[in-house]
């Protein structure tokens, strides 16, 4: 081979070496970071013409990122939640004397009259929280009467014992809530009296000053 042919056949050489690096440096470069499930993340991804099958189905997840899930809301109420709210304000009904006697065709003949009441807790439409003497079982059915002086009348209706609970005071307290039955219009209207009686704003003062005169005493 002559010096030509030396020259030639080392310019090919050196050309087939730098095709062979510059195609080797095509294969894998690093392009900017790319958002994926709300990730940054730096990937290495080959030629388009040349790279692995996965690196097309990468970039196309990777293009329509999950958004991150929203925080749970309040669940929702149930419909025994709902059941009980109490539609009517309560009320404490001071000064009252309470009877709370069974209901029943005994009681209708005068046998088992015992009054179970010892003192009103609160009042309302719906129904009342008494206190009682001995326990009463849920849904016995009972005779409530109300009596307040200032008013000079008498809340009169029947109603079931809803439930029923031992004190953890004293053993020989029972608190029981009743729910009234056909609540008459005319007895609706007496607790809508005493309501407005005993939260307003001249029954709070009379009561505060009760409670002083009560403290100078001792």
């Amino acid at each position: 081979m002559g010096a030509d042919g030396a020259r030639a056949f080392g310019r090919g050489a050196r050309e087939a070496l730098r095709e062979r690096r510059r195609k080797e440096e095509s294969v894998y470069y690093f392009p900017p970071p790319v958002q994926f499930f709300g990730l940054e993340l730096d990937v290495m991804e080959a030629d388009a013409s040349k790279g692995p099958h996965w690196l097309g189905e990468f970039q196309r997840l990777a293009g329509k990122s999950t958004p991150a899930p929203a925080p749970p809301g309040p669940p929702p109420a149930s419909p025994a939640a709902a059941d009980r709210r109490r539609r009517h304000a309560r009320f404490r009904p001071e000064d009252a004397r309470i009877q709370v006697t069974p209901d029943g065709l005994l009681a209708a003949i005068g046998v088992g009259r015992e009054n179970l009441a010892r003192e009103p807790l609160d009042l309302s439409e719906g129904g009342a929280k008494v206190l009682l003497s001995r326990r009463l079982g849920v849904g016995a059915k009972v005779l409530v009467r109300i009596e307040i002086d200032k008013f000079a009348d008498a809340l009169s209706a029947s109603g079931v014992v809803r439930w029923c609970h031992q004190s953890a005071k004293n053993p020989s307290d029972f608190f029981a809530g009743i729910m009234f039955t056909d609540l008459a219009p005319a007895e609706a209207k007496k607790i809508a009296a005493m309501r407005d009686w005993f939260t307003s704003s001249k029954c709070i003062k009379l009561r505060r000053m009760k409670a002083r005169q009560s403290e100078d005493l001792f």
